[in-house]
């Protein structure tokens, strides 16, 4: 059976805005573009064992929406917060396996 990583088109951090807590879109890196779809698809985001479906448009700029405000209330995700992305393309999908940035703190 493949493995996650067989299917992994891209990786990219992203610091959460106002914009992206606030609102229903979530607007993917432009240097990733070239190994995304240019075409709309169904997308899944996995984060702390749970799935959050939502649609990916591919336009003049690419993005999650129709579901992306749903996965920021139930995970209580806050303006500053620091995700990393692994994207994969599998079949009928996008998946994006999403973590928590871990703050590192330094400690004199």
């Amino acid at each position: 059976m493949p493995k996650v990583q067989d299917y992994t088109i891209a990786f990219f951090e992203k610091k959460l805005t106002k914009s992206y807590i606030e609102n229903d879109d979530f607007i993917l890196p432009t240097n990733i573009l070239d190994v995304l779809p240019k075409y709309e698809k169904e997308a899944v985001v996995i984060f702390d064992n749970g799935a959050f479906f939502m649609k990916y448009k591919f336009g003049a700029k690419a993005r999650l929406n129709k579901g992306w405000k749903d996965f920021v209330d139930a995970k209580g995700l806050k303006e500053g917060n620091e995700l990393r992305f692994q994207v994969c393309d599998v079949e009928d999908h996008l998946t994006f396996i999403v973590h928590m940035k871990k703050e590192i703190i330094d400690i004199d």
